[in-house]
């Protein structure tokens, strides 16, 4: 005769899936456990909290490269360069330009990265978007883009990316000697420009 008053013990299957649940609680994140914690018998998705965790020091780490690139255009020549501070707007009913993320430089556009992955073609074009403006606004002079250097302290040495056009016609209004600081530049996009200044052989026989 079986006594119903003892309690069930799981077994086989029923207690690896039991200790399986019990160690995923064990070695999640503080986040996650608190999740779990909070959320009844359906528990939380992790990876669902660990991107919510991502995008927010992608954030953090944005907001700090602005304030640093900002901080050194102050002290190269830029008084009223300040980090453009977002006030939550979305995209969809915005009704004023993007500015990108540097104000107080006038005719130019910042767009400023620091992100493990890079995206620059990507970026050009949201930072060309942000130069173009909206409509009935005056498209400024230079976007430019600054992704963050590995490895490199020093503001001055990060990367700045901007189109070929642009670059070339920076360097014919320059009123000061070219510096002698390499400019990372694609091989398709330096081409064009020797052989429109002279250089190299016609294309199959036809001047170009």
């Amino acid at each position: 005769m079986s006594n119903t008053d003892e309690p069930t013990v799981a077994t086989g299957r029923g207690r690896r899936r039991a200790h399986a649940g019990e160690a995923a609680r064990r070695t999640a994140s503080p986040l996650v456990r608190a999740t779990y914690r909070g959320s009844g018998t359906g528990g939380a998705d992790p990876s669902a909290v660990d991107r919510s965790r991502l995008g927010a020091a992608n954030r953090r780490r944005g907001a700090e490269a602005e304030r640093k690139v900002a901080g050194w255009l102050r002290d190269h020549g830029f008084p009223g360069a300040e980090r453009a501070v977002r006030t939550g707007f979305t995209s969809g009913g915005r009704t004023v330009a993007d500015p990108g993320d540097i104000t107080g430089t006038p005719a130019l556009v910042w767009q400023v990265k620091d992100q493990a992955r890079e995206a620059v073609e990507a970026w050009l074009a949201e930072t060309e978007q942000q130069r173009l403006g909206g409509p009935g606004t005056v498209p400024a002079d230079l976007g430019l883009l600054v992704v963050r250097r590995r490895g490199k302290a020093d503001v001055g040495r990060w990367w700045v990316w901007l189109p070929a056009a642009q670059l070339v016609a920076l360097v014919a209004d320059a009123r000061t000697p070219a510096v002698s600081r390499p400019v990372r530049m694609e091989l398709g996009d330096l081409v064009p420009l020797l052989r429109a200044a002279g250089y190299g052989e016609p294309l199959g026989g036809v001047a170009q």
